[in-house]
């Protein structure tokens, strides 16, 4: 790589940081103004979840339906067909994903079970 492409590509690269940090600033300050009645009701970004699947997107006036359900149905067909089409070591890591999560809800009940008990026991006493 040239010296010119670096220098095109980390200015390019920085220019689109830039511009995607002004962006976002922007949506927060409107949307915390809108939140707080210091501005226009209608934020330039509002997201309302109809169901798990779907939502209603405002953007800058224009309102939107995204729908999730399709990538949901592939999903379905990857994880029926997962033998076939997904890499075994991101199969284990699923798996592993999964008893993490389930080993995680199984200690916070513990505790919570422990805490109660706790509880329980000081207003015995």
């Amino acid at each position: 790589m040239s010296k010119q492409d670096l220098r095109l590509f980390f200015g390019g690269f920085f220019i689109t940081l830039i511009l995607f940090g002004a962006f976002t600033g922007f949506l927060v300050v409107d949307s915390t103004s809108s939140r707080y009645e210091n501005g226009q009701l209608d934020p330039a970004l509002a997201i309302d979840q109809i169901d798990p699947l779907n939502y209603d997107v405002s953007f800058l006036g224009d309102q939107y339906v995204l729908t999730l359900q399709q990538l949901d149905e592939l999903e379905g067909w990857r994880k029926d067909h997962a033998c076939l089409v997904t890499p075994r070591k991101v199969l284990l890591l699923e798996q592993a994903y999964a008893y993490g999560v389930y080993a995680w809800r199984y200690l916070t009940n513990q505790y919570k079970e422990y805490l109660y008990e706790k509880s329980v026991s000081k207003q015995a006493a």
